[in-house]
């Protein structure tokens, strides 16, 4: 069990490390599945289990890391993503990435929240 706990805590703060510079070094981008080595498609694998679950938790836990950047409703950002895919997402990731190099070196998280806030439409009393 302890050596469980001590793995999980190991990948936990691996991911916790990665900043932009590092989603643009390791995703491997435009490539198909059946052409990755091994390696990218743990990178692929991994940086998308990530998004998902920011977002995801981010949506169960009320939308707290986007109601304390100033958007009015987590439901528009999740009415902004329906029907989105995970690869649309990554790219929406990059894109910022390669738009703001000066900040890519800021925390993953940070990356995601600042790449998606754009998607969110105005609140109706903001209009």
């Amino acid at each position: 069990m302890k050596k469980i706990l001590c793995l999980a805590l190991l990948v936990g703060s691996a991911y916790s490390q990665f900043t932009g510079n590092t989603f643009l070094k390791d995703y491997p981008f435009s490539k198909k599945w059946e052409d990755m080595t091994t390696q990218e498609m743990i990178y692929h694998t991994g940086y998308t289990m990530y998004v998902t679950g920011f977002i995801m938790g981010d949506f169960h836990m009320g939308g707290r890391v986007f109601l304390a950047t100033g958007t009015t409703s987590v439901t528009l950002l999740n009415e902004a993503l329906i029907g989105m895919k995970n690869e649309q997402i990554i790219r929406i990731m990059k894109k910022w990435c390669d738009d703001n190099p000066e900040q890519a070196n800021k925390p993953l998280d940070e990356i995601v929240v600042n790449a998606l806030l754009p998607l969110i439409p105005p609140h109706r009393d903001e209009e």
